[in-house]
């Protein structure tokens, strides 16, 4: 017996998704709710404590935080605020251009 219910594949629009999150600051990322941490059991792993039960954890990096851990300092205020790209300009190709 199999269950082809497609709401199995449904998620809250700010739900914690892997595929929706980001390894650095801003992108095209959406934004996560932030989760309380309710117990130690099934919200925190073995490793080092950075957070205790009561502590509301977010997912998404704020402007008081330092950054991803894995970036050196300099990494991480080059990569925290959006920079202006240069302007695309777009325009027709032609169908020999397009072959190549």
């Amino acid at each position: 017996l199999f269950d082809h219910s497609c709401g199995h594949d449904r998620m809250r629009p700010d739900a914690l998704n892997v595929h929706s999150m980001n390894v650095g600051y801003g992108g095209v990322g959406k934004l996560m709710h932030d989760s309380v941490i309710l117990e130690d059991d099934g919200f925190l792993g073995p490793f080092e404590r950075l957070v205790k039960v009561g502590d509301v954890q977010s997912f998404v990096f704020k402007e008081s935080d330092v950054g991803p851990f894995w970036m050196t300092p300099e990494e991480q205020m080059a990569s925290r605020y959006d920079k202006k790209m240069k302007e695309i300009k777009s325009r027709t190709k032609f169908r020999k251009e397009l072959e190549k």
